[in-house]
Formats: C-alpha cells, sequence, structure tokens
C-alpha cells in the first residue's frame, strides 16, 4: 500500500501491505551482507511484531499510509477509519490511537465519513500530520490524541493525496519574481500616528501593514488641499504617493475609483459616532 523512508536514518525504509502487515528494511544491513559474502544482496525485510487488534481488522477499513514519527522507532500507520501510533523502541510493540474518524461526525453530516489520505507535516519534527476525510481537512498533533488543532472543509471530491509545505518554501528566492501579499492592516489613530510621523497641518494617518513574509510596514499618508504642494521625498516608501504627476510617463490608459474617506475623516476628528448615527437616521433608498 504504501512505502516511506527515514528521516532518521537514511538507509531504512518501512513497507505497508494492504494486509496491514509492515516491514522494516534496512539497506545497509543487506549491503554489508553482500560485500562480506560476495553474493548479490537479497533485500529482505524485518517483519514487525504489530497487533492491530479488533479494532482494525473491520472488513470495510482500508489501510492508506505509513509514515516515520519523532523517534527512529516510531511510526505513525493510517487507515480509513483510525490512525495509530506504533512504538517498537522497548521489547514488544506498543500501539495507541492517535485519531479517530469518529471524532469527525459531529463537525460534518456526511455519512459514513472515511479518511481518505494521510501525510506528515514538514518542519514539525515529527510530530505534526495532515488527514483528509470525505469532507474535512484536519492537522493533528502525536501529543495530543483525539483532538484536531485545526480542521477546514474542503470541498474537494475524493482527496486521494496531500503535501503539506512550510510557508518559507512557497515563497520565491528572487526578488523580481516575489510577490507579498498584505494579510492585514491597521489606522493608527492621531496620537500614536503623530509619535510615529510629523503630520502637516491638514492631518493625514499612518498605516500598518501585515505582509505573507512577516513583515510589519509602516506608511505615512499626508493630507492636502492643493495637489501641487506634496512632494515625493516627504514619503518613506515610492508609492505612498496618491497622485501621478503630469509629466511622468505613463504607457497604459489611467482609470481611477474614487473612494468616500467621510468615516475615516470622521474618525480622524472624533466625529465618527456623530456621523453613523446621521447615516443611520436617513431613510433607506433601497426597494
Amino acid at each position: 500500500m504504501y512505502a516511506c523512508w527515514s528521516p532518521h536514518i537514511p538507509e531504512e525504509s518501512v513497507v505497508l501491505l494492504e494486509s496491514g502487515v509492515l516491514f522494516l528494511f534496512d539497506l545497509e544491513s543487506c549491503l554489508r551482507t553482500s560485500r562480506t559474502s560476495n553474493s548479490n544482496a537479497h533485500f529482505r525485510g524485518t517483519k514487525l511484531p504489530v497487533s492491530w487488534g479488533a479494532d482494525a481488522d473491520s472488513g470495510n477499513c482500508k489501510w492508506l499510509s505509513c509514515e516515520f514519527s519523532w523517534h527512529p522507532r516510531i511510526l505513525i500507520v493510517a487507515q480509513s477509519d483510525a490512525v495509530f501510533l506504533v512504538d517498537l523502541r522497548f521489547d514488544g510493540c506498543a500501539v495507541s490511537f492517535l485519531a479517530k474518524v469518529e471524532m469527525l461526525r459531529m463537525y460534518t453530516s456526511v455519512q459514513n465519513e472515511r479518511f481518505l489520505s494521510f501525510t506528515m507535516a514538514g518542519g514539525s519534527d515529527g510530530f505534526c500530520f495532515a488527514l483528509a476525510s470525505d469532507s474535512l481537512l484536519v492537522l493533528c498533533d502525536v501529543q495530543k490524541p483525539m483532538m484536531p488543532l485545526l480542521q477546514w472543509a474542503h470541498g474537494l471530491d475524493n482527496p486521494c493525496h496531500i503535501n503539506v509545505f512550510r510557508l518559507s518554501e512557497l515563497r520565491s528566492n528572487s526578488r523580481e519574481h516575489k510577490i507579498e501579499l498584505a494579510l492585514g492592516f491597521v489606522i493608527l489613530n492621531k496620537d500614536l500616528s503623530a509619535m510615529l510621523s510629523e503630520l502637516n497641518e491638514f492631518g493625514g494617518f499612518t498605516l500598518i501593514r501585515l505582509m505573507s513574509s512577516g513583515k510589519l510596514e509602516s506608511q505615512s499618508y499626508y493630507a492636502s488641499w492643493k495637489l501641487k504642494e506634496l512632494h515625493t521625498e516627504r514619503f518613506h516608501f515610492k508609492d505612498n504617493s496618491l497622485y501621478i504627476m503630469d509629466d511622468e510617463e505613463y504607457k497604459f490608459p489611467r482609470r481611477f475609483k474614487y473612494v468616500k474617506l467621510d468615516k475615516l475623516s470622521a474618525y480622524l476628528s472624533d466625529s465618527l459616532t456623530e456621523v453613523l448615527l446621521s447615516k443611520l437616521k436617513k431613510p433607506c433608498k433601497g426597494p
């Protein structure tokens, strides 16, 4: 059904059969035997002494996948009904539950919900793993069995494969191709804004943005009744100027969308409550 290489010992791998039997293969020992006996290597795995018990013997269950966890002798094995932690560190083998499909049924209306795919979460040092069921995507931690950390309704049809990436791996290393997204922003009140930058006589505001790279950017905007009085050198960023100079070369058609800033102006002048109340008193113009 599945085979995986150990992230701890590169020469070792585990194979999961469709019957649930696990085999451990040690490539180094096979090569060592081949050198000493001067014969071709026969790669024979060691059957692991795992007993799943009655909970895993249901005829309706299907074995999905297996992976190494945080220790080279701890495995995580997934079935369509459950996920098991297999501890081979001591004599014998200890098997315990990490997740059961029953724990999802209170969050979904799908009947006969089943796990469809499983993978370890990269960068979690072997502690976190992800599961996809018929309707949900779930993130779990081996340190908190039967307690999903996060879950989403994925809206996909039969998701049979999952890849988990760290956010840093998805960012381009080239500045030319790197696109940063603004995940959120906040407008500081006039007192805090004045502490960060000196505002002109007509006021202004400071915008703080949280970028997808994790950086916080501060941008200061200034107000003026006369457009020509603005000077770009007063700004910390080139794109802070909210206008385009007349003599600037521009090859594309200009389209402007005007936004009403009455609420922002009222907020800066401490009269936002009055403005909102006045709008509530006006009759609705809708049908």
